[in-house]
């Protein structure tokens, strides 16, 4: 019954602890948005892709432990999330009600697929350690950033109603 109780609060404590699951982002910061612009506007479209990790390189050179490094790839997620969500209002009122549903399933869909494929790592690994909560942070900014650049690209073809 104790050893129980004390896997129980270890499933449910541990992930809020170590930086996942624990609620919303934080709002970023700006220093961290404009990082992420510059990248953004010194690459064309199709190069976008590798302003991904951009801020959080520059953040992990100086982090000296796990929990900095979590950090970094919070702070990052957090500035392709608000991007995300911007942009997202944005396609939405662009599109036809049939799209819109389809987009919210989408993006449903992408939140829950996520959420699994990063934290697989502890299924694979078979327990949790505060490293792979660096490796799944770093995993949900990438999926964030990329699902942005995926929906940015419905907002450079304004003349169509899709």
């Amino acid at each position: 019954m104790i050893a129980r109780f004390f896997f129980l609060a270890l499933v449910l404590v541990l992930p809020a602890r170590l930086g996942f699951a624990a609620g919303p982002l934080p709002p970023p910061m700006p220093p961290d948005v404009q990082a992420v612009q510059a990248c953004l506007a010194s690459r064309t479209a199709d190069l976008a892709a590798t302003c991904v990790g951009v801020m959080s390189a520059s953040c992990l050179k100086t982090a000296d432990s796990q929990q900095r490094m979590t950090q970094c790839m919070i702070r990052e997620r957090a500035v392709w999330d608000l991007f995300l969500n911007n942009d997202y209002q944005a396609v939405m009122a662009g599109l036809r009600p049939a799209a819109r549903e389809e987009l919210r399933a989408i993006e449903r869909q992408f939140v829950s697929g996520t959420e699994r494929r990063c934290t697989f790592i502890r299924t694979a690994m078979g327990f949790s350690s505060y490293i792979q909560v660096v490796e799944i942070e770093r995993c949900m900014m990438h999926a964030t950033a990329v699902q942005w650049l995926w929906l940015r690209d419905f907002q450079m073809k304004p003349e169509k109603q899709l």
